[in-house]
């Protein structure tokens, strides 16, 4: 025989995993959003450095086109390593 506070009990039970669901769906919404953003965010920023790349390489192969003697100067420079030590033992 089921005691009819088992019924009751599963009411409350199935009502708390609704309202918990219910609750879920704004929350994904908004992170789907956010996500959106963030990954519209990273397309824009991609799109200006490739160009901002693509001008680099333009005005580098200009700068050579002007003067063929002179390399284009990088925009790093890399500090010179000394010369490995070598041991000798006699």
């Amino acid at each position: 025989m089921a005691n009819p506070s088992d019924s009751v009990k599963a009411k409350k039970n199935a009502e708390h995993f609704w309202k918990a669901r219910s609750q879920e769906v704004p929350l994904k919404r908004s992170l789907r959003a956010e996500r959106a953003q963030a990954a519209a965010k990273t397309g824009k920023l991609r799109d200006l450095r490739l160009a901002k790349e693509q001008a680099d390489k333009e005005e580098a192969e200009k700068i050579v086109a002007e003067n063929p003697t002179q390399k284009p100067q990088s925009r790093k420079a890399t500090p010179s390593k000394p010369a490995k030590m070598r041991r000798m033992i006699y």
